[in-house]
């Protein structure tokens, strides 16, 4: 269903850049990042820093995430350890040159982390914000019976 509004949308865009800037939108979203527009060519990128899970509305039992990323564009940083800033709902920020973090002590509900690329300044390096939610189930399901 998704194809057939996206291919519907892309056949009535009148261009190129907003026939990119829907696909982008829609891996962005998919993601659970957004896409970067690049205002001196009027073009739009997939975003830098690219978060592989958990995967965007996932539903999980345990109450801890570990969440993992990765710079799509490692040219975009000056160290060869890139600084990142992780924040999970309203916890205090993480700082971390890893690609992965684990976050304990979850609560049932929604969750959400955001995850940046800094610099030295711990200032956010612009198109690499990265978010993505998945909830932590109240209760695991139950199966089959096997009375």
């Amino acid at each position: 269903m998704m194809i057939s509004f996206c291919d519907a949308t892309i056949k009535s865009a009148r261009n190129t850049a907003a026939a990119t800037l829907i696909l982008a939108g829609a891996l962005a979203f998919a993601q659970g990042t957004a896409p970067v527009q690049d205002s001196a060519r009027g073009t739009y990128q997939a975003p830098l820093v690219r978060i592989v899970s958990p995967v965007n509305g996932a539903k999980m039992q345990q109450n801890f995430v570990q969440v993992r990323w990765e710079l799509t564009n490692p040219g975009v940083s000056a160290d060869a350890s890139p600084t990142y800033r992780l924040q999970l709902d309203a916890r205090e920020t993480v700082t971390t040159s890893a690609t992965d973090y684990t976050f304990n002590g979850l609560n049932p509900g929604m969750h959400v982390v955001a995850i940046d690329l800094v610099d030295a300044n711990s200032t956010p390096v612009n198109g690499t914000h990265a978010e993505v939610r998945w909830e932590v189930l109240k209760e695991a399901p139950t199966g089959p019976s096997t009375r």
